[in-house]
């Protein structure tokens, strides 16, 4: 049983002259020392769009056909210019194109590129839904264009039938993630301690589901199992995933919700701020190199915010330089007080455009004075996402490189 669920859009080949004159230029030794070179030229020059018009234009279509074990993909690509003896079809999963990298690429050396490929469900691609997006790739320019894009289709996981958690994951200061899949018709309940904290409508087709529970906010301190079923229309349930009983202490909760009140939650170049709480050593401690943080909830008290803010600050400069501290030093500049890093000035100066007051190395080295023009600026970059050195326009916290 096999249904056409997308079709692109088939243009055909202009008029080809005399076949056989235009099949010489194709032998098989010429074509594969062409396809060889370029394709290594296509791996070092980046991909743009396709001119409109030219000999080099790329043309063709790609149908998708649901099977009942995956995508049978058919189709063909081509250039205007019929001496050409090779064309590589790219293959994308769900929004991967035009950004990341292709599922696979293949090399057809004929004209026009015949294609046809069959990709298989829990082999090819994880059950649940996705999309395909077809795309021709002239090895000539490395110009690029869409030969087809698949509707959204969705498979069952033969081995899950009620659905799977594919990954249950708890990181300091106290973010709980679930993600996972279900198939259609059901509800998705997440429990807490045996109880219903919240439920996932029926859903109408098979999908991907997650969700983020935060400490202090969608649970409180505590020791806690966390538990997530599938709910049948008759309301049978059955259980995809049990958690071990976890505590979370409440230095953990007011850690989490100063870190909620950051810009993004704390999130920084995609990934959450790690946060542990602790009760010895300084009132907060960033790892430069992997960029955790320790906060000292007891030395912080009443200041917690700012302490927050400043190694939010440092997490900054942490992930923005991957790392690299001698390019962090580097682009913060000779500090004004030896005994005192210019990249914590400038951190402290990050805490006051958070509207921070609380900013240790301006009120022990400095008596209080506030940030230099400089500082300012370096702390603005940072919150802009830029580096420390960056000197064009900034969207917030706007502060003239001086």
């Amino acid at each position: 049983m096999s249904s056409i669920i997308a079709s692109g859009t088939t243009l055909s080949p202009p008029g080809r002259g005399s076949a056989g004159s235009r099949r010489r230029l194709c032998r098989v030794f010429a074509c594969a020392v062409v396809s060889a070179s370029l394709a290594v030229t296509a791996l070092i020059r980046p991909p743009r769009a396709s001119s409109a018009d030219g000999a080099n234009r790329l043309f063709g279509s790609m149908t998708f056909t649901k099977t009942t074990t995956g995508i049978s993909l058919r189709g063909h690509a081509y250039v205007a210019n019929k001496a050409f003896c090779g064309i590589y079809v790219q293959l994308f999963l769900d929004d991967a194109y035009p950004n990341k990298g292709a599922k696979e690429t293949a090399l057809i050396p004929a004209y026009p590129a015949q294609f046809a490929k069959t990709w298989t469900a829990g082999s090819h691609f994880s059950y649940g839904e996705h999309t395909i997006t077809a795309v021709a790739l002239n090895p000539y320019d490395a110009s690029r264009t869409v030969i087809g894009k698949s509707a959204r289709f969705s498979f069952n996981d033969p081995k899950y039938k009620w659905g799977k958690v594919t990954s249950f994951s708890v990181t300091d200061p106290g973010w709980v993630r679930w993600s996972g899949w279900a198939p259609a018709g059901m509800r998705v309940q997440y429990l807490i301690d045996g109880r219903v904290k919240e439920t996932l409508g029926a859903l109408s087709r098979p999908r991907q589901f997650e969700r983020t529970w935060i400490l202090g906010r969608s649970f409180a301190a505590g020791a806690h199992v966390f538990q997530i079923r599938a709910v049948e229309r008759s309301g049978k349930t059955h259980v995809l995933y049990t958690s071990k009983r976890m505590s979370f202490s409440r230095a953990s909760q007011a850690v989490a919700a100063a870190v909620y009140r950051l810009p993004g939650h704390g999130k920084v170049a995609g990934k959450d701020m790690v946060a542990h709480a602790t009760t010895s050593g300084a009132q907060g401690t960033t790892n430069l190199m992997n960029c955790q943080v320790w906060i000292n909830v007891p030395r912080s008290a009443g200041v917690l915010d700012d302490v927050v803010r400043h190694e939010y600050m440092h997490v900054l400069q942490c992930r923005l330089y991957q790392g690299q501290i001698k390019a962090m030093e580097a682009d913060a500049g000779p500090s004004p007080n030896p005994s005192v890093r210019s990249l914590d000035f400038i951190a402290d100066a990050g805490v006051r455009l958070l509207g921070g007051k609380y900013t240790y190395y301006l009120a022990v080295a400095r008596a209080g004075k506030a940030p230099t023009c400089r500082e300012r600026r370096q702390a603005a970059n940072l919150l802009n996402g830029h580096k420390m050195r960056f000197q064009g326009a900034l969207a917030k916290h706007n502060v003239a490189w001086c």
